[in-house]
């Protein structure tokens, strides 16, 4: 579900297809969603914790570049 989450995040980022049009406000919404899933996965499967790290450090960037958009 992270993942998926996050490629609705990257759709609406990018707007290039008709039914997600760039929208900074969904895809801060999604990104969201998709971290706390990471956040989630990291808690129960520590052995991937630098997996998950990863992961959540994309997730945060891709967060501030929308919130910078935003304003």
């Amino acid at each position: 579900m992270a993942t998926i989450y996050e490629q609705i995040g990257d759709l609406y980022f990018n707007g290039t297809e008709e039914e997600f049009p760039k929208d900074y406000y969904k895809e801060e919404r999604w990104y969201k969603k998709s971290r706390a899933k990471y956040k989630y996965l990291n808690d129960l499967d520590p052995e991937n914790e630098p997996k998950y790290q990863k992961s959540l450090k994309l997730i945060d960037y891709k967060l501030n570049i929308s919130v910078e958009n935003q304003n």
